[in-house]
């Protein structure tokens, strides 16, 4: 599908797009809009083993799906960018990227602004593909807003706010060696309700978080827990971090380089 003027627009339960086992050819598949106003039955825009040319969805709009918003799957290639996004209600996880290894941006939009998804915000599983995700993310329901792991190359930046309240878990990044993972939005974390940790980047990689304002309230688990995992250039920045104890230690920093530190800028909660 070549050309700028291409749309999708259903009230149905179908699929927006289902992209499998295919190569894509030299024109690159081009949405100016991919639009459900429905509840799609499964994933909303799936691609499975996309080889080939990039993929770009111009305005997309979910407005619910019975599995993940988003879902790029099975070692996929093909590089997908998308302008922006308005992704809610999604019963599996707003976005999905799972062994793709090719680039996936999405540039603006909100995930979870209005009802948030059922699993988690973003969730990236293997691969090693550049991952840019400029949406703003909010999550207030089980879950994680974002959680990355075993992902093996390449940088993965979130540039835009981040926020956990409610029933939420914080964000969880395991054993990404070889990646570098940026926050540059502010995080605002409160899983005291949920009774779990904040921050955790544990089992390799690299992390930084850099916006002023982030906060983190976990009430009586960790707050934050940086283990086996350096601390990027950028420092760790949070305003305030708060733990009120209990049998759980507030803050863990264990082997994360010497490059870089955990900066506390301001008065905690």
């Amino acid at each position: 599908m070549t050309g700028s003027g291409n749309s999708i627009q259903t009230t149905s339960s179908g699929q927006l797009l289902n992209l499998g086992g295919g190569q894509i050819g030299s024109g690159g598949v081009n949405f100016a809009s991919v639009t459900g106003t429905g509840t799609v039955t499964g994933d909303a825009i799936s691609l499975n083993d996309v080889d080939g040319n990039s993929v770009t969805l111009g305005t997309v709009a979910i407005a619910g799906a019975s599995g993940d918003g988003i879902n790029i799957r099975g070692g996929s290639t093909t590089n997908v960018t998308i302008p922006t996004a308005t992704i809610n209600n999604t019963t599996g996880d707003g976005i999905e990227l799972n062994g793709s290894t090719g680039s996936f941006a999405l540039n603006g939009g909100s995930i979870g602004n209005s009802n948030d998804p059922a699993g988690d915000g973003v969730n990236v599983t293997g691969g090693s593909g550049n991952v840019t995700i400029a949406a703003t993310i909010a999550k207030t329901t089980a879950g994680n807003p974002v959680d990355v792991s075993n992902h093996t190359a390449g940088t993965i930046l979130f540039s835009n706010t981040v926020s956990a309240s409610g029933g939420s878990n914080g964000i969880a990044l395991t054993n990404n060696g070889g990646t570098t993972i940026n926050f540059t939005g502010a995080l605002t974390l409160n899983t005291s309700s949920a009774g779990t940790t904040g921050f955790s980047a544990t089992g390799g990689g690299t992390v930084s978080a850099t916006a002023g304002g982030s906060t983190i309230n976990s009430g009586t688990a960790t707050a934050l827990n940086i283990s086996n995992t350096n601390i990027g250039a950028g420092d760790v920045t949070f305003q305030s971090i708060n733990s009120s104890g209990g049998s759980a230690t507030g803050i863990i920093l264990d082997t994360t380089g010497s490059g870089a530190g955990l900066h506390v800028t301001g008065n905690g909660p």
